[in-house]
């Protein structure tokens, strides 16, 4: 089942230094990933203040298992993670792009 994960960073002044920090890692893990589908950052005013990934899992136990190891986690830039069940979609021409 694919999920969309909605992962939002701290607000507080050390955010960006602590995703900046663990950013490397969180990019290097998620190449490797064969359940990663999509991924890109939240932005506001063009600074990066969160995270949206598809994710593709059996079950929602497995997506919180992988979100326990996961640099940003583990690095604490993510505050609130918001796990939503999702159907397949769409990528290619004539979708928007």
């Amino acid at each position: 089942m694919k999920y969309v994960l909605i992962c939002r960073d701290g607000k507080d002044t050390d955010a960006m230094n602590r995703r900046l920090t663990a950013r490397e890692k969180h990019l290097e893990d998620i190449k490797k990933n064969k359940n990663f589908v999509f991924g890109t950052a939240i932005l506001e005013e063009e600074k990066m203040v969160g995270s949206v990934m598809v994710m593709d899992f059996e079950n929602e136990e497995q997506v919180r298992d992988y979100l326990k190891n996961d640099a940003y986690t583990k690095g604490e830039v993510w505050k609130n993670v918001e796990i939503i069940p999702c159907a397949n979609g769409f990528f290619g021409e004539g979708f928007g792009r």
